[in-house]
């Protein structure tokens, strides 16, 4: 991802209602399991954390004992590190996890819009690295974009490589060896406007695919590497509509209900 998305992210993810309502769809599944109570005070830890977002809802969310965060780009690290001072925090890469986290200290890791952007082939091996520190009965909350049809300009601009399936996930997780608490489609109310919206970029997408042009298909997305994400902070009464809206998504959830399809798939899963 470009430095100007990650001074976009940071400006925008304590206002924007993308962002709202992706922890309030967290903070109502461990509500609706009855987890958030037992987490408050615990250890946690945002694997790709990026610009501490996440970090500074989570210190308040659950005044926790140990916060700790790493993210691969240096510029994410220095903005995280300004806005939540008192979380450790440091650069590494989840294929390469270094990670210093042997010991199993955290009782919670969240890992939010990251896995999109690995290899498929590393995921796996990535993700059972980042459990190792896990504690026994921890909770592993895994946030990502959905349904490969979407893939439009926006995914190549912020490096996605995959969209996933409810199933993948599914998968994923019971080879990781978790039980598995909940998995769920979510951002569905809103799914037919983000179609259309996406949808000149997603069929001009599909048809450099259907050409086979690979060199088309790869001058394209170096120029969408150098086109702004759609990561952009609407005006007052659309950005409060939109909370509004995806608010309803959250009572959903933390009434138990889970949704058949959706732009991203929430996943928790707990640790034996």
């Amino acid at each position: 991802m470009r430095a100007v998305e990650y001074q976009v992210m940071s400006e925008v993810e304590d206002s924007h209602w993308w962002y709202e309502a992706q922890r309030s769809a967290m903070e109502s599944v461990l509500k609706k399991v009855g987890l958030l109570e037992s987490l408050k005070g615990c250890s946690v830890l945002d694997a790709g954390c990026g610009t501490g977002g996440h970090l500074k809802w989570l210190q308040s969310l659950l005044n926790s004992t140990k916060l700790a965060g790493f993210d691969r780009s240096h510029e994410a690290i220095c903005r995280a590190r300004k806005k939540v001072p008192d979380a450790q925090i440091w650069t590494d890469d989840l294929t390469q996890c270094s990670l210093t986290l042997h010991d199993k200290c955290y009782d919670l890791i969240l890992c939010s819009d990251v896995i999109y952007s690995l290899d498929q082939a590393t995921v796996f091996t990535a993700l059972e690295t980042l459990l190792k520190p896990l504690r026994s009965g921890g909770l592993f909350l895994l946030h990502v974009p959905a349904l490969p049809w979407l893939y439009s300009h926006h995914d190549l601009s912020v490096g996605t490589r995959h969209r996933y399936r409810r199933r993948e996930i599914d998968e994923l997780l019971t080879k990781l060896g978790l039980e598995l608490i909940l998995v769920s489609y979510r951002m569905s109310i809103l799914l037919p406007l983000v179609l259309l919206q996406r949808l000149p970029s997603i069929i001009r997408l599909q048809l450099q695919r259907c050409r086979g042009a690979s060199g088309k298909m790869a001058s394209l997305a170096a120029e969408s590497a150098d086109t702004p994400s759609q990561l952009r902070l609407p005006g007052t009464w659309l950005n409060g509509l939109l909370k509004t809206v995806m608010r309803g998504e959250s009572w959903w959830l933390s009434r138990g209900g889970t949704f058949p399809v959706g732009c991203s798939i929430l996943a928790l899963g707990r640790k034996p």
